[in-house]
């Protein structure tokens, strides 16, 4: 969901930097695009930090193990 919402950020900021008319909106939308994939960046990086299993890992990005996995 993170990815589309920054790929529907980016065509909006393109279409407003291309039409004349809505060139007024096009810094709100170069930034939400740039914030969107800020955020994309970090959320991989924390679930990958949760897959190796670090410590410093945010909790909850990973489903927890089954119980017959064990």
């Amino acid at each position: 969901m993170l990815a589309a919402g920054t790929v529907l950020f980016l065509v909006a900021a393109i279409l407003c930097t291309v039409v004349d008319s809505w060139s007024g909106a096009a810094p709100t939308c170069w930034a939400g695009t740039v914030l969107g994939a800020l955020g994309f960046g970090l959320f991989a990086l924390q679930r990958r930090a949760a897959r190796s299993g670090r410590r410093t890992a945010q909790k909850g990005l990973v489903a927890p193990p089954d119980a017959s996995d064990v």
